[in-house]
C-alpha cells in the first residue's frame, strides 16, 4: 500500500511527464529545427494571435501599439488536484527599438484542479519598467481556478 507522499509524488511525476509530452506537441515547429526556422515559427503564432486577438477586441491594436513592449507566447498548463506545472514559448517585442527577444516560459502552481490546457497569452507592458522587470526576471505571480469539460 502506497503512502499519501508517495502518491503525490508519483502524480507529480506523472504530470511532468504528461507536461513534456503535452509541450512537445503544443509547440511543434517551435522547438525542433534550425534557429532560424524556429524564430519564424515564433513569429507566425504572434501574427496569428494578434490577428485573432485583434479581430474580437479591435481596441487593442491601439493599446499594443502605444505601449513600452508586449510578449506573445503560446503556452500549455497542466493541473493535477494540488499542482499546475506549464510551458511554453513566445517573443516579447520593445516598440521603442522594435526588438524582438525570444523567451521560454515556466510555470508552476499551487490549486485545486485537474485538466490541461493548450493557450496563447499576450502581455501589455505599458511602461519601460515593466517591460524591463519582464526581460530580466520574467516572472508572474498569481492564482487562478477554473472547470472545464
Amino acid at each position: 500500500m502506497k503512502t499519501k507522499k508517495g502518491i503525490i509524488a508519483s502524480k507529480l511525476i506523472a504530470a511532468t511527464a504528461l507536461l513534456a509530452i503535452l509541450a512537445a506537441c503544443t509547440t511543434t515547429g517551435m522547438t525542433r529545427g534550425t534557429p532560424d526556422s524556429r524564430r519564424q515559427a515564433i513569429q507566425e503564432t504572434r501574427q496569428e494571435v494578434l490577428a485573432e486577438l485583434y479581430s474580437i477586441k479591435p481596441d487593442t491594436r491601439g493599446q499594443i501599439a502605444d505601449a513600452s513592449g508586449y510578449a506573445v507566447f503560446s503556452n500549455a498548463n497542466i493541473n493535477l488536484i494540488l499542482a499546475s506545472f506549464g510551458g511554453g514559448i513566445g517573443v516579447v517585442r520593445s516598440n521603442a527599438n522594435n526588438a524582438d527577444t525570444y523567451m521560454r516560459m515556466g510555470e508552476v502552481g499551487i490549486g485545486i484542479g485537474a485538466g490541461v490546457k493548450d493557450f496563447r497569452a499576450v502581455f501589455v507592458f505599458h511602461n519601460a519598467q515593466a517591460l524591463e522587470r519582464f526581460m530580466d526576471v520574467g516572472i508572474s505571480v498569481g492564482g487562478a481556478g477554473g472547470c472545464c469539460s
